[in-house]
């Protein structure tokens, strides 16, 4: 959450301004998420009145110019966590209220990845290395151990988890890939506050040749993770896991 509020500052500031107790606020949250770079909301902001409110200006390539005003349109139905009302100044006039928020919708259809962790996979796991190589704390990232099972013994991949929203990606390279017929692979989350007994589901996933990058599909909140395992189960996964099949194994560091 505190993420979000971030964000909702930053567009805040990005569209009109902020109170000085919100600024403050604001300069403590990006102390804590240092991926968030306010220029980029501020660009965003600027691109988009220069959309709307200068058509004296060189023309917007056409195609860009008519998303922004479909994005607009559809601003209200777009999915989210939750709506984002920003505080417009009083209007000067129905073009300048109208510009306002249009405005403020156009920067939330740029900066919406930001929000909502959106894209593509590959995009999303780039993203989360980039905030590492930034020096973000939230970020773990774990290589794989291979364990006594021969299907991970070649394995050279990955796995970057986000310890404040709770989720990730695992990146393998050198995994035997699997018949999906035959059995799966499973992921299983150790997690602090949790019976070891009972780690939690990562989710269920197939690995082919040459490698595979899969989204973490946590079935329940991850706390403090301690631990991630993947099994072979039977096609469709297993409630509990009697570890027969352990295969690779990514633990995290003390303190990490």
């Amino acid at each position: 959450m505190s993420r979000e509020r971030a964000v909702d500052l930053l567009l805040d500031r990005a569209v009109t301004s902020l109170e000085p107790a919100e600024q403050a606020e604001l300069s403590q949250l990006l102390d804590e998420h240092t991926d968030l770079d306010p220029e980029d909301f501020e660009l965003a902001a600027a691109a988009c009145s220069l959309a709307f409110l200068a058509p004296d200006l060189e023309p917007l390539p056409a195609g860009l110019r008519a998303r922004l005003k479909s994005s607009v349109e559809l601003m209200p139905e777009l999915p989210g966590p939750r709506e984002v009302v920003p505080r417009v100044p009083e209007p000067k006039g129905g073009l300048f209220r109208w510009a306002g928020w249009a405005v403020a919708a156009a920067l939330l259809i740029f900066l919406w990845p930001t929000r909502t962790g959106g894209g593509s996979p590959s995009e999303s796991f780039e993203s989360m290395l980039a905030r590492l190589d930034r020096g973000s704390s939230e970020i773990l990232r774990l290589p794989w151990a291979s364990t006594e099972d021969e299907l991970g013994q070649s394995e050279k991949g990955e796995v970057l988890w986000d310890k404040v929203k709770g989720q990730g990606y695992m990146r393998f390279e050198g995994l035997e890939p699997n018949d999906p017929v035959v059995a799966q692979y499973q992921l299983w989350i150790f997690d602090k506050d949790r019976p070891q007994e009972h780690p939690v589901d990562g989710g269920v996933f197939d690995v082919a040749e040459g490698g595979a990058l899969v989204p973490i599909d946590s079935k329940l909140a991850v706390h403090e993770a301690t631990l991630f395992a993947v099994t072979l189960e039977r096609p469709g996964g297993v409630v509990v896991s009697s570890r027969e099949r352990l295969v690779l194994v990514a633990p995290v560091p003390a303190g990490g």
